[in-house]
Order: structure tokens, then sequence, then C-alpha cells
């Protein structure tokens, strides 16, 4: 059984996981970037592997959703091991992608999948190491918001 400390550590991780796709949606690159280590790295699976170093260069792949009308990521499940100021972490995520407008765009549906590796440097946890993993997709007709 975990303790109160390991119990805070674990929602402190899956808060800087959850942050992250919020800040993707919302286009906040500065809060983005926050969820990382400055030196951070990260291999981003899609249409092949695209390595990067740095918060920075991390942020500007990211930024890729802007080609998209609106983004909406769910965070799924996370896996989240700790051991004392580093922490590994597997979630599992559904991304819906608006391609042109809501009335008669696309929508591209996709299942991911994020290994992380996370440390807590002057009280906060930050990702170090990311693997960004695509495991399937599809894209139907948008429809009209409303019922």
């Amino acid at each position: 059984m975990e303790d109160a400390n390991q119990l805070l550590a674990r929602l402190a991780v899956r808060a800087v996981l959850e942050r992250y796709f919020s800040c993707v949606d919302r286009q906040d690159w500065e809060g983005l970037g926050a969820c990382f280590a400055a030196d951070a790295t990260a291999v981003y699976n899609s249409a092949g592997p695209q390595h990067l170093t740095g918060r920075d260069a991390i942020v500007a792949k990211v930024q890729v959703v802007k080609r998209f009308n609106s983004t909406h990521h769910v965070f799924a499940n996370t896996d989240i091991v700790l051991a004392r100021d580093d922490a590994k972490a597997q979630t599992q995520a559904i991304a819906y992608l608006l391609i042109g407008p809501a009335e008669s765009g696309r929508v591209l549906v996709r299942g991911l999948r994020y290994d992380d590796e996370l440390s807590r440097t002057d009280g906060l946890w930050r990702i170090r190491r990311r693997t960004h993993m695509p495991l399937w997709q599809y894209e139907a007709k948008a429809l009209p918001p409303g019922y």
C-alpha cells in the first residue's frame, strides 16, 4: 500500500500528463513547454520517427496541431511506476482532430500511446523522455455540433 507521499507524487505525475493534453487542445505553448524538462528528448512516430532534443523543439513539433480546426485529446488510462524522484508512465489516449469546418469536414480519430520518463526537480515533475506511438486511426465525416 502506498503512503501519502507516494499518492501525492502519483497525482502530481498524472497532473503533468493531463496538463500536456489540455495545453495541446488550448494551444497553450508556454504551458505545454512547462510540462517538459529543458533538456527533454522525444520521439514522435507519425510518418516515421522524428527524434527531438530540447523543450523548444518538442513544443515546435506539437504545434503541428495548428493545422486542424479543433483538437480534443482524451486521457484514457495511465500506469505510473514511481522511484523516488523519478517515474515511468505509459499512457493511452484518443485524439480527435477536426479537418475543415465542423459542418462539412472530416474527423481524424487516433489511438495513441505515450511512454514517458519523468523527474522531480525543485518539487516539480516534468517529462524528460517521451515516445509517442500512434496505434490505430480512422477518419469519419464531421457532423454539425448539437443534436
